[in-house]
Formats: structure tokens, sequence, C-alpha cells
């Protein structure tokens, strides 16, 4: 009955677009079990299957997540690997115990600076995405462009044997990047986890066994 009344005031109080977007949010059972075991949000298992396929965290990694908010998915690699944590966002973070939050541009050289003094890192994550501008092509472009500047920063953050794992779309620029992350690590392959939405294109690029390029005197 309360469920009800909820969809009832939705209908009232929002527009239709709003409101398949709120019913959809209620009858989530993945939003549900977020609220359950006290995670940020849905995106908190999509991880989670991934790591129970791959098993890429472990107990004592340095673990960069860019693009963190509402900070889900730092919780997950927390409590996998009980190591440091650095989450990084443009939107500030409330804070949570044994996991550092950083507010600022991951793109803006002075923000770089101050993420890698705090490197080496083991993993870097993101499950980041450009704000919708309603207009297809515009996102597709926008959302390669943002794994392209992810990636650029990437290298000289991970340590020898690590693993990168980034939302992205199968798009022209994202098939040519894969091609990079190919030459730069042992594996790399799509994952499509249960817990992303059917209707929804995102995949997600993982990539293991970092190898740095070596400079030849």
């Amino acid at each position: 009955m309360k469920d009800r009344k909820k969809i009832g005031s939705l209908k009232r109080s929002h527009k239709p677009s709003s409101q398949g977007w709120l019913l959809r949010q209620l009858n989530d059972p993945y939003v549900k079990q977020a609220r359950y075991f006290g995670y940020r949000c849905r995106s908190a298992f999509k991880l989670k299957e991934m790591q129970e396929k791959e098993n890429f965290f472990k107990k004592g990694q340095r673990i960069l997540d860019l693009g963190c908010a509402p900070g889900s998915w730092s919780q997950v690699a927390k409590e996998y690997t009980q190591g440091f944590v650095l989450g990084v966002d443009l939107l500030p973070c409330q804070g949570m115990t044994g996991i550092e939050f950083f507010q600022g541009d991951f793109c803006e050289p002075e923000i770089q600076a101050q993420i890698t003094s705090k490197g080496p890192f083991d993993g870097v994550i993101s499950d980041a995405a450009p704000s919708s501008t309603g207009h297809q092509a515009t996102d597709l472009l926008r959302i390669g462009q943002l794994a392209e500047d992810i990636w650029e920063f990437t290298p000289g953050l991970l340590r020898p044997g690590g693993f990168f794992l980034i939302k992205a779309y199968h798009t022209q620029e994202v098939q040519s990047l894969t091609a990079q992350w190919k030459q730069r690590f042992q594996r790399v392959s799509y994952l499509k986890p249960n817990a992303s939405r059917k209707e929804s294109k995102e995949i997600y690029v993982y990539a293991s066994g970092y190898r740095p390029k070596v400079v030849l005197q």
C-alpha cells in the first residue's frame, strides 16, 4: 500500500520523463539492496559482480577511483582491499571511514599532481560518465573523450602488474583506446554485469597486468 501511495504522488508531481526514472528506482531490486547493505547507490553491485568474475581486488592494495561520486565504488574497493582508497570527483563526496575523498577536476594538471603524490596505485577504476546532452552523437563523443582523458593520466599512476577498469561504450574512440590498452596490459576484456540496466549500452573495459613502457637507451 505504501508503494502505491508513493507511485500516485510521483505521477501527480513529476513530468513523464522523471516519473519513469523514479518509478524504475522504486522497483529496482539493486536500489533496494543498496539501501539494505548501506551502499551509496546501485552501481556498487556492478563492481561486486565484476570482482566476483575477475578477482582484481586483493588485500592491501592502493586503489584510485576517478569520478567517484557518490562513493559506492570506493566503498566496494575498501571492502575488498582493506587498503588505501582515494576517490576523486568534481562533486563533493560525504566522508567515509578509511576512504580519502578529494574534490576537483582530475583533468587539471594541478589536481593530477596532488593525486600523483598519493600514488602509485595497484588499480585505477572509474564509473564516470559525462552529463547527457540528449544528443546521442554528442554524448558518445564526450564519453569517448572522457575515457581518453582518464587513460592519458593513468600510466603514470599504475604499478607494474596493476589493473584498469573503466566504463565505456562501443564507439570508435573506445575501440582505438582498446588497441592501445592491449599493448600496455597482458589482458583486456569487455564486461557487462547483470546490474547494468538492460536498456543501457554501457560496457566496462577491464585491463590487467600493466606493463610500463621500457625506454631504450
